[in-house]
């Protein structure tokens, strides 16, 4: 998993998953979009950042294009990319294609 550890709550959800054994590895290689890079071409599989800026957004294209999942607002709304609205600070989760089921699930549990 790659993340940025911001004060909006990542560092709580990585703990989380991986106490769960959801994850292996937790770290980062860069910026934001050397980060969307390294999963489109599938050398990482989740990235979760809550604080990405507007401009950060033509990177997770990149992924998106190579088949990659995004959500946006991943603890509240999980609004798929083509329906999110930009805002100042964008939370997001980028995943491999069919896996943010099982991940929303043990996200829910968290809740709990």
């Amino acid at each position: 998993m790659l993340f940025f550890i911001s004060t909006q709550g990542e560092a709580a959800v990585v703990e989380y998953l991986r106490k769960r054994n959801a994850i292996e590895n937790i770290y980062r290689f860069g910026g934001f979009a050397n980060d969307s890079a390294r999963l489109a071409q599938s050398f990482e599989q989740i990235q979760l950042q809550f604080l990405v800026k507007p401009w950060d957004f033509t990177a997770v294209l990149i992924a998106k294009e190579a088949g990659c999942e995004v959500f946006c607002d991943p603890m509240k709304r999980r609004v798929p990319l083509a329906d999110w609205r930009m805002e100042a600070n964008n939370p997001v989760v980028v995943l491999p294609a069919g896996t943010s089921r099982e991940f929303f699930a043990l996200l829910d549990q968290m809740k709990d």
